[in-house]
């Protein structure tokens, strides 16, 4: 492991791109961020209020899960496994 750390530190790769294509990159995720909000908002409506408030509290307010879990009374274990799976649905709902 060392030895491919070494190797892809030693042999990195530089590539440059042109103002154009950083241009239209930027208006291509202006885009699709454009499309994610509605889904977003449509996703958070139909999660549980539990849910919502362990993506809140681990996404925007940055908690960690045992901090999370003292405040949620649970276990640290269980606050992590709801909050993954809460994400897998919102994902769910958002992208089917």
């Amino acid at each position: 492991l060392n030895e491919l750390n070494t190797f892809y530190r030693k042999n990195k790769k530089i590539i440059k791109v042109d103002e154009s294509f950083l241009h239209s990159f930027s208006e291509e995720m202006a885009e699709e961020e454009n499309e994610l909000i509605p889904r977003l908002k449509l996703g958070l409506k139909k999660l549980k209020a539990i849910e919502i408030q362990l993506i809140e509290m681990r996404f925007w307010e940055e908690r960690k899960f045992k901090e999370i879990a003292e405040i949620l009374e649970m276990t640290e274990v269980n606050a992590k496994n709801k909050t993954y799976r809460a994400l897998e649905k919102l994902k769910n709902i958002m992208y089917l």
